[in-house]
Order: structure tokens, then C-alpha cells, then sequence
């Protein structure tokens, strides 16, 4: 029978501090999947623990955490005095590796999952533990690797897809409504427009033949076309004169 060792939480969160690459995000190593990997790897041969024992009770402990921030909050809110209940001792150490992530403490402020960076993640979920206090107590046996695999197992966890927000998509929605109408409103007056345009007007003689000459003077050289005007002109106004003078007779 394998000899079963008590996982010292204060001495696992120590070796863990000291990794930034595990907990602060603000450390370029923070997204590296395989610099991760090796500060795990570090922990466990400082503890003599299996990894996934060691990242399983930091999962456990950080779900405390997250419990006594949440409790705290509640309290804060409601009046109550924080000095009612006793305080956690391994508070300290969490608070130490969220001080350049938090501005202050939330209960949406605190470390993301262990591999949250990677596509597909392995998540190492301790089983058998009925309430909190059990996970304070629980026992992990140090033995052959079936031991351990009874009390650990491995879950898939499937990335998930980030989607645009419900605000966001009304107003995609509304300006393409607005762009519709507008498009439509315009097709519209364009029709009336090229209606009114093909219309046959009905002409008489003078405009016909002002049609004709404008028509003909635009195919002439523009020097011909001026003097062609020039005697136009001329000849209008000498005509004119002539019907004052006919009209003066009568």
C-alpha cells in the first residue's frame, strides 16, 4: 500500500509564487503554453507531487479564494463588519499574485484558468469531495499512477468563440434598415426622373428648328461655328428692325 502524503497548501502556494508565469498575465510568459508547462514541472519536483495533483489543489484553493472575495464583497455591501468571521490565512498569498491584474478586489477580478491559453485545455478536477472543508483536508496518495488516476481525471474543455455583442448587433440591424430605405427612396425618384425624361413633349415648328440648328452648329469646327453665330445674330437683328419699320406702317 502506497504511503499517502497531506498537500501543505501554504508550501504549494509559495513554489507557485514564485513562477510568474503561472498566475500573472502581465508576464510574457503568461500565453506560453510550453514555459507554463515547465514551471509546472518545477513545482512538482520541489513537492515530489504529481502535476496534475498540484494543479488540481491550486484550482481547489484558487475556487476559495474566489468564495471568500464573494463573501467579503457581500458583507462590505450589506454593513456588516469583516472582523465576524475569521479570516483566511492563505487570503495573502492570492492577493499578492492578483496586485498588478486588480485594481481592487472583485469578485470578476481574479486568476483566469490554468490553461486558458491553449485550444484545447486539460483541466484537472480533484473528485469525491462533498464541501469545502474537504478540500482543506484532502489527502493525495503518493504512490503508483493508478493511485492517483482514481482520485484525478482529465476533462476536454472546448474552446469557446467570442461573439459580437446584442447592442452591437441592433445597431448593425438598424443601419442596415436606415441604408435600405434610403436605397429604396432613391430608386424611386430615379424611376420618376427617367420617366419624366422619356415623356415625348410635344414640339412646335420653332423648337424643332432650334433643335436642328443647335444640332447641326455643334458638328461645326468651334472658329466656323462662331462666325456662323456672329451672321446669325446679324441677320436677326436687321430682320427685326425691318419688322418695327413694317409694323410702323400699318
Amino acid at each position: 500500500m502506497s504511503e499517502e502524503v497531506i498537500i501543505n497548501d501554504e508550501v504549494l502556494l509559495q513554489h507557485i509564487c514564485n513562477y510568474e508565469p503561472l498566475y500573472k498575465k502581465s508576464n510574457p510568459g503568461y500565453k506560453s503554453v510550453l514555459q507554463k508547462e515547465n514551471c509546472w514541472q518545477s513545482v512538482y519536483k520541489n513537492l515530489k507531487l504529481p502535476v496534475a495533483a498540484v494543479k488540481a489543489r491550486f484550482k481547489s484553493l484558487r475556487e476559495k479564494y474566489r468564495r471568500e472575495i464573494a463573501i467579503e464583497n457581500s458583507l462590505s455591501r450589506s454593513g456588516a463588519g469583516l472582523n465576524i468571521r475569521p479570516h483566511w490565512p492563505l487570503m495573502s498569498f492570492f492577493k499578492f499574485m492578483n496586485e498588478d491584474t486588480t485594481g481592487r478586489e472583485t469578485t470578476s477580478n481574479f486568476l483566469s484558468d490554468i490553461e486558458d491559453n491553449t485550444n484545447t485545455q486539460e483541466i484537472y478536477v480533484v473528485e469525491n469531495i462533498d464541501s469545502p472543508s474537504d478540500i482543506n483536508n484532502y489527502i493525495i496518495g503518493d504512490g503508483d499512477s493508478s493511485a492517483s488516476q482514481s482520485n484525478i481525471s482529465i476533462i476536454e474543455d472546448k474552446p469557446t468563440t467570442v461573439t459580437q455583442t446584442r447592442n452591437k448587433r441592433k445597431k448593425q440591424i438598424s443601419n442596415n434598415t436606415e441604408e435600405g430605405e434610403v436605397d429604396s427612396i432613391l430608386t424611386t425618384v430615379s424611376k420618376a426622373i427617367s420617366c419624366i425624361n422619356e415623356t415625348p413633349k410635344k414640339r412646335n415648328k420653332v423648337e424643332n428648328f432650334s433643335i436642328y440648328l443647335v444640332s447641326e452648329l455643334e458638328a461645326f469646327p468651334p472658329i466656323d461655328a462662331e462666325l456662323f453665330m456672329d451672321e446669325v445674330v446679324n441677320n436677326l437683328i436687321k430682320y427685326k428692325q425691318e419688322l418695327r419699320q413694317r409694323d410702323n406702317l400699318y
